[in-house]
């Protein structure tokens, strides 16, 4: 006689089916997602070089739009006016996401010289903009490419088409949202930034430096800016705000998580870049301040001198001695660092 199985057999092999059918769909779920993103990269590109043939028509990039926060998603009804606009250069319909259909962010820069497209990929691999905000929820972008990586892209003032290794004319990048901007002066100082006012402390000085050099980059012209300097009256870190948002060059290359990671003696990446995008491989700024942010009273008499005393500086380089690393003579011409408030 056949004996049928039991019940506690037949719930064993329910649940070696449930398991190894949940094992399946995971992975299936993971190349699906992977499917996915890559479609996103493929339909930004596709985006990017329509862009480059409206521009080659118009003379600029789409640009009809005020400032648009890629965070909180305000990109959204202006990016709506965007798709109107790019149709006619794109073969078939405007790609959209092709998990929730939503539009691409699109975002433009320096009066439609320069654009940013935004979308949120599902793994977080090389490409996404910080690996630790892919999977935040309060991030609603993680990947992006910007009129600056697209291969046959023009320059402004180029004649004929020009590549990622072309000269060109920079343009500054749109600076990431969600960021506090920082930058690497283009001009050289030497310690007197107080035109010899002896009765004035410079640092403040050195804001009004920043202050100037920000804004040469119209993404920037309308943000405020200080000095990553200490006088003998104040340290930076009494007067600058402290970020609970990550500091980022105008690239959107994160140099710090947050204030606190800031000064905790290392940074993430260098502070490297001018306010318009461009790489300085190598160099000093004045500071006078020490990893901590606190005031090491080597400062060129409150840079308020360019003789007879030093000051202290950092490599602008290196992510460790950035703000700390030596003395310099004060007739010396170092940059500074600007940090927005």
């Amino acid at each position: 006689m056949k004996r049928g199985f039991t019940l506690i057999e037949l719930l064993v092999a329910v649940s070696i089916i449930a398991v190894i059918s949940t094992i399946g769909l995971n992975v299936f779920s993971g190349i699906q997602d992977k499917a996915r993103d890559s479609i996103r990269k493929n339909d930004l590109q596709k985006l990017a070089l329509a862009l480059e043939i409206y521009y080659q028509n118009n003379g600029k990039y789409i640009y009809e739009y005020g400032p648009q926060n890629t965070n909180t998603g305000l990109c959204s009804d202006n990016t709506a006016t965007f798709y109107t606009e790019i149709a006619p250069y794109i073969s078939g319909s405007v790609p959209k996401d092709p998990k929730t259909k939503q539009t691409y962010c699109y975002v433009a820069g320096n009066f439609g010289k320069s654009f940013r497209l935004f979308a949120k990929l599902e793994n977080c691999d090389n490409d996404v903009i910080d690996k630790t905000i892919c999977n935040n929820p309060a991030y609603k972008y993680n990947y992006s490419i910007t009129s600056d990586n697209v291969q046959i892209a023009l320059a402004p003032e180029d004649t004929g088409a020009a590549t990622n290794n072309s000269p060109g004319v920079i343009i500054p990048p749109t600076p990431q949202v969600n960021t506090k901007v920082v930058f690497v002066s283009t001009n050289l100082y030497d310690g007197n930034l107080n035109n010899y006012t002896i009765t004035k402390y410079g640092a403040v000085e050195g804001d009004k430096r920043c202050q100037e050099e920000a804004a040469l980059a119209p993404p920037l012209k309308n943000k405020i800016f200080k000095a990553w300097l200490s006088d003998n009256q104040n340290s930076a870190k009494d007067r600058l705000n402290h970020s609970t948002i990550p500091y980022a060059l105008v690239d959107g290359t994160v140099v710090a998580n947050n204030w606190d990671d800031l000064i905790d003696g290392s940074l993430r990446n260098p502070i490297n870049k001018k306010q318009n995008g461009q790489l300085i491989e190598s160099g000093l700024a004045w500071t006078g301040t020490d990893k901590n942010g606190q005031k090491t009273l080597t400062d060129c008499n409150s840079w308020r001198v360019s003789y007879s005393t030093s000051g202290m500086f950092g490599d602008i380089s290196s992510t460790s001695n950035w703000s700390l690393w030596g003395n310099k003579s004060c007739d010396t011409k170092l940059r500074l660092y600007c940090f927005e408030q």
